[in-house]
């Protein structure tokens, strides 16, 4: 695979945004110009920041809010923090696919604070699904700011020419991190897309994760499933572009600088 030549666990940084964002929090996903290119093809790659798969913003490439940023294949690791130019959107126009096969484009976000008055955070937590950290604050006393210090973590899959791999189900180490069980290029008609939620390397369970598809008709239809004991949860496979997404919360145990950490998660993909 040849790049064109142009182009946590640290502390949370020390940047307090003031917010005046609803409870129905933004999603957060990579989407390339496309999911199948031909040997030598250019892939393009947005950012997007916006809900239920519909983009708001083309958000620009940030190298001091990056930990990293790669391509993965079934033979190596590219680093593509290089070949971004900071405050650009698209955040990549000039990568050359010339490796056939799956291909996994990767990023992970550094630690960021924002701060949401009390009303506002309880309707976050419960727009996603997080009973149980509604109960942890109710037990810990609710506060009229609550101090939340968040990563994000994100993968897109996308297939050059004919050749087959397992990027699919790859294992990079992030944070927290979905991994789909099947092959979404692979799939037989009435089949299930499984995927695994992993955080700190374990499966998590009772996480909900929400699937978002755009189908041939350019409706986006939303699903939802609870992880179980090893992580996993499964959809019925229709066709068209996918986001899977989810958000797992914790206190922030003996932290000055926040109340709660929380961890982002998306994966987009095409099925056929």
């Amino acid at each position: 695979m040849r790049l064109a030549t142009s182009l946590a666990s640290i502390a949370c940084a020390a940047i307090i945004l003031l917010t005046s964002a609803t409870g129905s929090a933004h999603d957060y996903w990579m989407m390339p110009d496309r999911f199948e290119y031909r040997v030598g093809d250019t892939m393009r790659l947005d950012l997007w920041l916006g809900q239920e798969m519909t983009g708001e913003e083309s958000k620009p490439w940030q190298p001091k809010r990056t930990k990293s940023f790669s391509l993965v294949s079934t033979t190596r690791t590219v680093d593509l923090r290089p070949h971004a130019t900071d405050g650009e959107s698209p955040v990549l126009t000039d990568v050359v696919l010339e490796t056939e096969g799956p291909v996994l484009v990767a990023m992970e976000r550094r630690w960021t604070d924002i701060t949401l008055g009390s009303a506002k955070f309880e309707d976050y937590l419960k727009h996603e699904g997080l009973a149980h950290m509604i109960a942890v604050r109710e037990k810990r006393g609710p506060k009229a700011q609550e101090r939340e210090c968040y990563t994000r973590a994100l993968k897109s899959l996308v297939q050059v020419g004919d050749a087959q791999g397992k990027v699919h189900a790859k294992v990079l180490g992030h944070l927290i991190e979905i991994v789909l069980i099947d092959d979404p290029a692979r799939l037989d008609a009435g089949a299930r897309q499984r995927a695994r939620l992993l955080f700190k390397g374990n499966p998590l369970a009772g996480a909900r994760i929400v699937a978002h598809v755009r189908t041939t008709s350019g409706e986006v239809a939303t699903r939802a499933a609870v992880t179980d004991t090893k992580g996993e949860v499964g959809f019925d496979a229709a066709a068209g572009t996918w986001l899977l997404r989810t958000v797992h919360m914790t206190p922030c145990e003996g932290c000055d600088y926040a109340e709660w950490e929380s961890y982002w998660t998306s994966f987009t993909f095409a099925i056929d």
